[in-house]
């Protein structure tokens, strides 16, 4: 395979998880209107939990024995994970798709920005951490010029860099775990999801588990799809074909795609999002912010 067709294939892959991020998000949001989202979010994670059991039947056992040598670790994974995905479904409850995900990818890169910036003193890191840190301040600004729904708007806000944060400290303590156990992302991915079933059931409705519907069982099986499934096939081929780096530069058209997907499936406004959208990514592909997500290979699980 020649490196423009690997490059080619690795955009496509790149823009299929942004595709799916935006996708996945907006459904998550429809779901939060109609059920509790912590339902959904136990539906969604057990589903994946048993997913991600199956493709690693094989091997399931010696997975648990690495990781039982890291249990610091492993339990530190596991709560930055539940919450990472209490703090997205609950926000979703509150704001719409675009306005989380705009949210989260500003608010992860300013964090990574601001980290890499304290970690090696990289001036370009802080400028353009200090930009996004603007452009996420008029965009709160213009939300809130337009909603009569404050609190909810706040609320939601706050949630997203609340998931942002801990979606930050999960890819640190990843990369710790990864290369400690050497264990890859299949078998990470089949054993950090138990805290988060175990907090969505204890904060879910339960009344909502006895009218549980076949139909519901499909829709929370496309959900895991395009949550869980899909956006880690695409993550790990992008990477693998063109690196970490500019794989973290192409995850900040999210918010773009997010936009369009709104805009096709809702008629949503788009002209001021797709503005803030590729605001975002200007600056970092400008700046080349190659590690601002702190992602590297291994991060991947």
């Amino acid at each position: 395979m020649s490196n423009i067709f690997r490059s080619q294939i690795g955009l496509f892959f790149g823009l299929g998880f942004c595709l799916a991020t935006a996708i996945s998000t907006t459904l998550i949001h429809h779901s939060t209107l109609h059920l509790d989202p912590f339902f959904s979010l136990f539906c969604t994670t057990l589903i994946g939990i048993i997913y991600f059991h199956a493709i690693k039947i094989r091997h399931i056992r010696a997975v648990y024995a690495a990781a039982m040598l890291e249990k610091g670790t492993w339990f530190l994974i596991s709560v930055m994970v539940a919450g990472n995905w209490m703090a997205s479904f609950y926000a979703l409850s509150k704001i719409n798709s675009f306005e989380y995900v705009y949210t989260y990818f500003s608010a992860s890169a300013i964090i990574g920005g601001f980290a890499q910036y304290a970690k090696n003193k990289n001036h370009q890191h802080f400028i353009t951490a200090g930009a996004l840190t603007i452009l996420l301040l008029v965009f709160f600004k213009h939300l809130a010029h337009h909603t009569s729904q404050l609190r909810s708007l706040w609320t939601g806000l706050t949630a997203s860099i609340i998931s942002a944060g801990f979606g930050y400290n999960y890819r640190h303590f990843s990369v710790k775990f990864s290369k400690k156990t050497q264990l890859d992302a299949a078998s990470v991915l089949a054993i950090r999801f138990y805290l988060l079933l175990l907090v969505s059931l204890l904060f879910a409705h339960h009344s909502q588990f006895y009218l549980f519907t076949p139909h519901q069982a499909v829709y929370f099986a496309a959900l895991a799809a395009i949550t869980f499934l899909i956006p880690l096939y695409c993550m790990q081929n992008s990477v693998l074909l063109i690196g970490a780096n500019y794989f973290s530069i192409l995850t900040a058209l999210c918010p773009a795609m997010t936009a369009v997907v709104l805009w096709f499936f809702e008629n949503a406004h788009a002209d001021f999002n797709l503005l803030m959208s590729f605001s975002i990514f200007g600056i970092l592909l400008l700046n080349g912010m190659v590690t601002l997500y702190g992602k590297t290979r291994s991060e991947i699980a």
